[in-house]
């Protein structure tokens, strides 16, 4: 919902969406998982950010709630189970969660959960 005053951007020629702002020690996987936005719907948003090129202070385009899908890019296929996590998964599978969910690019941190087919 938008309010009187509320900063906003809009990346190429898109909807307009509600800007945020980068905080001192944040990374690109912290902005997925305390925005619970996918990779994919993040980068369309914000086409000019790099994964390892944020700084505080910069701004990113929050986008709109995305479609989510399974999308597997590569490696194998794995059902999540009851406990399942992004994050319990990921240290399973001795990676990060930015990995984790890069291999995912459609889903989000809330879509890991039991039932759900991820790739890992």
């Amino acid at each position: 919902e938008l309010t009187e005053g509320m900063s906003l951007c809009v990346p190429d020629g898109a909807e307009p969406c509600e800007e945020g702002i980068v905080q001192p020690g944040q990374s690109f996987t912290d902005l997925l998982i305390s925005n619970d936005v996918s990779y994919m719907a993040f980068r369309a948003a914000n086409p000019t950010i790099r994964p390892g090129s944020l700084r505080a202070g910069d701004s990113y385009c929050l986008p709109p709630e995305d479609i989510r899908e399974e999308c597997c890019l590569r490696g194998e296929s794995y059902t999540l189970t009851e406990g399942d996590t992004l994050e319990t998964v990921a240290a399973e599978r001795r990676v990060t969660p930015g990995r984790l969910l890069r291999f995912n690019p459609c889903l989000a941190p809330s879509d890991f959960v039991p039932g759900r087919s991820v790739c890992v």
